[in-house]
């Protein structure tokens, strides 16, 4: 199966998986950010992926800045669900044919998102 709905087991899980890559890089100075779409209670593929990321890279200030929005606004969240269960269907779960459907229909629900974020926390900065 290509997505399943989340569960509460996803937690454990990444607390797990954290937990090996801590032992792995004892004695680095490391974080370990939680960006996965499971991290926002929502549905998300089967298999976990590791990033590894600068810093100061702006693929892990798009990750957080996405997260941060999808973590505080439902409506956002259930959106971005309801695409991902659409695009899993189109695809009949075929994990390629998803990945390109995904990359042409989600990147400008996730961009304004997070522009939004960018405003929202300037805002709460000023």
């Amino acid at each position: 199966m290509l997505i399943e709905k989340y569960t509460s087991d996803w937690v454990k899980h990444f607390d797990d998986i954290k937990s090996q890559v801590e032992s792995a890089l004892n004695g680095l100075e490391f974080n370990i950010e939680h960006v996965g779409k499971l991290s926002n209670g929502i549905l998300d593929t089967v298999k976990h992926h590791l990033y590894v990321c600068p810093v100061d890279s702006k693929a892990l200030e798009k990750h957080i800045l996405s997260r941060d929005f999808l973590r505080k606004n439902d409506w956002a969240r259930m959106k971005y669900q309801q695409i991902k269960y659409e695009l899993a269907e189109k695809a009949k779960q075929d994990k390629k044919v998803y990945a390109t459907l995904k990359e042409l229909n989600v990147n400008d629900f996730i961009d304004s998102i997070i522009e939004e974020e960018k405003r929202q926390t300037t805002l709460h900065l000023q």
